[in-house]
């Protein structure tokens, strides 16, 4: 895939930050590699839906790299599902096969992504 749709996917989501060097038409693979900044306050998108140029509208989904304490309950960072507060809201939460959020949003058996994408400062200001 092109860096110009790998653009266009990053700003639907959020903040686009780059791509992977790699990541264009001679790579091999049906995934792309992006950077994107996100909201950690807010549930991570699972998927979006785009549309190139009169073509049909494609879902497209995402996997996650380095998911520290990530819940699988709620969709946020920084706490895991045991320490969820929609947790304590509920009398009971049985997160079986109806959970939104599940182990398939890790990305598994990709290469490190420091090496790939260059530790940068963020400044939201």
């Amino acid at each position: 895939m092109s860096p110009d749709i790998a653009n266009f996917i990053g700003k639907k989501i959020s903040r686009f930050l780059g791509s992977d060097q790699t990541t264009g038409p001679e790579s091999l693979g049906s995934f792309m590699r992006l950077r994107i900044g996100i909201d950690v306050t807010k549930p991570l998108p699972q998927v979006v839906k785009i549309r190139i140029v009169l073509g049909d509208e494609q879902i497209v989904t995402f996997t996650y790299e380095w998911l520290p304490n990530f819940c699988y309950l709620c969709g946020r960072n920084g706490h895991i599902s045991n320490w969820c507060e929609t947790r304590f809201q509920l009398e009971f939460v049985d997160l079986g096969d109806s959970s939104p959020y599940g182990l398939w949003l890790r990305a598994v058996g990709r290469a490190d992504s420091r090496t790939r994408f260059p530790q940068t400062t963020f400044n939201p200001a």
